[in-house]
């Protein structure tokens, strides 16, 4: 959603929990799934795992929700921020997941183009990082420490480089305000 400044800082919470269930995920996980790497070429580098995907289908503008990982303590955990986010925005989730981009790997520049992306709150919650990791926003870096919530503007030209030793994992949430929730698919 385009916001009239870069991001917009919403605070911080606590996600010493979340790093160390994150830290502890066994390397297969990261990897079952790969349709956000494969499909989207600037992603090629992270590894996912996600509870909801926004899956769109362009010829009926319509949004699909697939729902993944569910069962999981993560997901457990998670549930009382997503409820947060809902009411913060009135609307409904369609996109969350944990995206680890690995130490010394980058998210090349671009910017999100698809309708049923830039219609949401992209909100980024910062799990995993390093001083060492440089979000760029405009070609302007900013860094955000662990445990910042932040919406991305993400019509705006956007990349990260990992330059530290250790992966970068943050939780991204899409919220879809309710007044377009007609282009979900029921």
């Amino acid at each position: 959603m385009r916001l009239p400044i870069p991001f917009l800082s919403i605070g911080d919470i606590n996600v010493s929990n979340f790093a160390k269930i994150i830290s502890n995920i066994d390397e297969n996980k990261w990897k079952e799934w790969s349709l956000r790497q494969t499909k989207f070429e600037v992603h090629k580098n992270t590894n996912s795992i996600p509870f909801i995907w926004n899956k769109w289908d362009a010829k009926n503008r319509l949004i699909n929700l697939d729902y993944m990982n569910q069962d999981t303590q993560l997901w457990t955990m998670l549930s009382p921020f997503l409820s947060k986010l809902v009411r913060k925005y009135d609307g409904l989730i369609v996109n969350c997941l944990f995206a680890r981009l690995p130490a010394g790997s980058d998210i090349k520049p671009h910017k999100d183009i698809s309708i049923n992306l830039l219609l949401v709150h992209r909100i980024h919650l910062v799990i995993i990082s390093s001083p060492l990791v440089k979000f760029f926003i405009d070609k302007n870096p900013y860094e955000f420490p662990v445990g910042r919530i932040f919406e991305l503007s993400n019509d705006r030209i956007h990349s990260v480089i990992n330059n530290s030793n250790e992966d970068r994992v943050h939780l991204i949430v899409d919220v879809l305000p309710n007044n377009f929730r007609p282009l979900v698919n029921k």
